[in-house]
């Protein structure tokens, strides 16, 4: 197989995955769930799939400041508009740097419990090749290095 069929072929998958509907908008009211479609370009706090979970964030100590804290270095991640802000939802677009594609970073905060439940999803495509599972990582310990938040404490099992 020539290089440029391998070229044709590549150029082909990415146009097939672009095409499928997008799965990263989600509602922003309060009540609304965070949950990832079946494709695998999505990861969240409240997913029913495993495959697609993370832990949500814990808020260390001052809520309100430290969620201030959270807004701030979310804008000035690279390559990251805000979208939406508010005293318990923030809502960021993530931009790639080599195609361009757009993913969808929602944090929504319980005040009361400090909870932040969190979702980075690819807005189009079916694959993301682990880009927003590296996301929700990279921003996890960039958080809990300016002890901003804390690794929530599990139950003992008995």
């Amino acid at each position: 197989m020539g290089k440029r069929t391998i070229l044709v072929l590549f150029a082909l998958c990415l146009l097939w995955g672009c095409a499928e509907k997008p799965g990263g908008m989600i509602d922003m009211r309060a009540d609304s769930t965070m949950d990832c479609p079946t494709s695998p370009n999505c990861v969240s706090s409240q997913a029913t799939n495993p495959e697609r979970k993370v832990e949500p964030f814990q808020l260390k100590q001052d809520n309100k400041e430290n969620w201030l804290r959270i807004q701030a270095h979310i804008s000035s991640m690279p390559g990251t508009r805000m979208i939406n802000c508010s005293d318990t939802v923030i809502h960021a677009e993530c931009k790639s740097r080599l195609f361009g594609f757009i993913d969808d970073l929602t944090l929504k905060l319980d005040p009361l419990t400090g909870k932040i439940d969190i979702r980075s999803a690819a807005r189009t495509g079916y694959y993301d090749f682990g880009v927003n599972i590296r996301r929700i990582t990279r921003l996890r310990e960039q958080l809990e290095s300016k002890n901003m938040i804390e690794i929530p404490q599990l139950s003992p099992v008995p």
